[in-house]
């Protein structure tokens, strides 16, 4: 957990991966407490590092902060080598969804992807990267982990956009089609995952 995003903002622990201006030294939870719940309350806030003691206890004292999320999602590829998106609230994103209890990772996607794509014939070929996004409700901040996985499907017939979870359009994406939809997607989903999406253009299907 190096890099946490709320909306389009970005909170992270790994120096080697921040190129902005704000460092924010915290010696304690205590510090690290008041710091972050005052960024997520700004309206003009700045990505930030977050740095001043053991950044494994600083992470770990991070995350008590929140109540904890599990999600998993698929970058599902097909025969054409092309990737599938979906459109929510008018913006391209990948299908994905809350973890159910007692239901695994890879189980949790290979449904989410379904039910919001309409793609069937799915197998999992490998993990990727996780990406970290922080929400909230009435009266709840949430620390929310998403588990990634390729996918790889033969199916060749029609999508069926889950319209009841806000979803308007699947499409099925050549490079140049999906390097314009990461270019205006969620931040945290760009960060996480365009290197690997845009290598997969290069790859061949293991099937």
């Amino acid at each position: 957990m190096n890099q946490v995003f709320f909306h389009e903002h970005l909170l992270t622990f790994d120096p080697d991966q921040f190129s902005g201006s704000l460092k924010v030294k915290v010696t304690d939870e205590a510090k690290l407490r008041e710091f972050v719940y005052r960024w997520l309350q700004e309206e003009r806030r700045k990505d930030a590092l977050l740095y001043g003691y053991n950044v494994n206890q600083m992470k770990k004292d991070f995350r008590r902060m929140f109540q904890f999320v599990e999600a998993a999602g698929g970058v599902v590829r097909n025969k054409q080598h092309n990737v599938l998106f979906i459109k929510r609230w008018e913006r391209w994103d990948l299908p994905k969804g809350k973890k159910e209890k007692k239901e695994t990772l890879p189980e949790c996607a290979l449904r989410e992807v379904e039910e919001e794509t309409g793609v069937k014939k799915l197998h999992i070929v490998r993990a990727l990267s996780s990406s970290y996004h922080i929400f909230e409700t009435t009266d709840q901040w949430y620390l929310k982990k998403t588990y990634w996985f390729l996918m790889e499907t033969g199916y060749e017939g029609e999508t069926k956009p889950q319209n009841e979870e806000d979803i308007t359009a699947v499409q099925w994406m050549n490079e140049q089609q999906c390097l314009g939809a990461l270019s205006s997607t969620y931040r945290s989903l760009r960060a996480a995952l365009k290197m690997e999406i845009c290598e997969l253009f290069e790859e061949k299907m293991s099937s």
